[in-house]
């Protein structure tokens, strides 16, 4: 089942995930919507930078 959730939801989703991962202050400038064209090559790399980066 797929639903469309109201875009001041999906921002309060956005907002409060950023803010459970970066613990500083920060501003969230521009949400787009994901291209749903994108390379396995281009999710790899994005994957390999995200695992790069470790929690203290």
């Amino acid at each position: 089942m797929s639903q469309e959730l109201p875009e001041n939801v999906l921002h309060a989703i956005i907002a409060a995930a950023v803010n459970a991962v970066i613990d500083e202050p920060f501003r969230i400038v521009s949400i787009e919507p994901a291209n749903r064209s994108n390379s396995v090559w281009n999710i790899h790399g994005r994957l390999q930078q995200f695992d790069s980066h470790r929690l203290r």
